[in-house]
């Protein structure tokens, strides 16, 4: 799935690169303390917290199967918030996760707050407030043709070196929800989180020479994921 937006101001919008590497989850503690003893200056930005992401996708799952694929230009779809996955929802973004080649930028759109209800599945509840936000005519346009597919949570630590030339994220305890089911049931699922770590490095085209030298003092090896994949598939399991 492609997609032509608006751009805007926002300094994501520079395409950068985003290095993945798995680990098992027993390896955390490790990881964590090398982060910070590494000789670039690695410090926590921000206070760990959940990260939850509701994603979209047409009717044909086309961004799955592009990312399946590996196709070199691909989008995803998704709203994304911060702390509890129910209840009152704060500050939430839409978020254009764009792909090209090895590169990628994001397109974000702020969104108004809400409240998840009971009486409406997860899924639908997003979609109404999309439907009343004030978005782009370009970016409304894109969401005719989509439909919620998954929903997933996970705790995220941040770090990040001097004026953030290169960032780290720590995600662990992920877990997937299907987003038609209510708020509720989703609440009280059993929803096994996988065992896996997942390191992302983060950094701008010109430090690519470096940020080798940073994995491999971790010793990172880039490894191909992707959390909507490995979601849907642990639903259609």
């Amino acid at each position: 799935m492609t997609v032509e937006l608006p751009s805007t101001d926002d300094q994501e919008n520079e395409y950068r690169y985003e290095r993945k590497y798995v680990l098992a989850a027993t390896h955390a503690s490790n990881m964590l303390m090398r982060i910070k003893l590494h000789p670039n200056g690695f410090r926590e930005k921000y206070s760990p917290r959940c990260v939850n992401n509701l994603y979209f996708d047409t009717l044909g799952h086309a961004s799955f199967f592009d990312n399946v694929e590996g196709a070199g230009g691909r989008t995803k779809l998704r709203v994304r918030w911060y702390g509890d996955t129910l209840r009152r929802i704060d500050a939430p973004i839409l978020e254009f996760k764009v792909k090209r080649g090895v590169v990628g930028t994001k397109r974000r759109f702020e969104l108004p707050s809400f409240e998840l209800t009971r009486e409406q599945s997860v899924g639908k509840s997003v979609v109404a407030v999309l439907s009343k936000a004030d978005l782009p005519p370009a970016v409304k346009s894109q969401l005719q043709f989509v439909e919620p597919t998954l929903l997933n949570r996970y705790h995220r630590r941040y770090f990040e070196t001097s004026g953030g030339v290169f960032r780290l994220t720590v995600d662990d305890d992920l877990r997937y929800f299907d987003p038609r089911r209510r708020p509720s049931s989703v609440l009280n699922s059993v929803a096994n989180p996988e065992s896996r770590l997942i390191v992302e490095l983060k950094y701008g085209h010109q430090n690519e020479m470096q940020a080798g030298t940073i994995a491999n003092y971790l010793g990172l090896r880039v490894t191909k994921n992707s959390k909507y994949v490995q979601g849907m598939e642990q639903l259609a399991d």
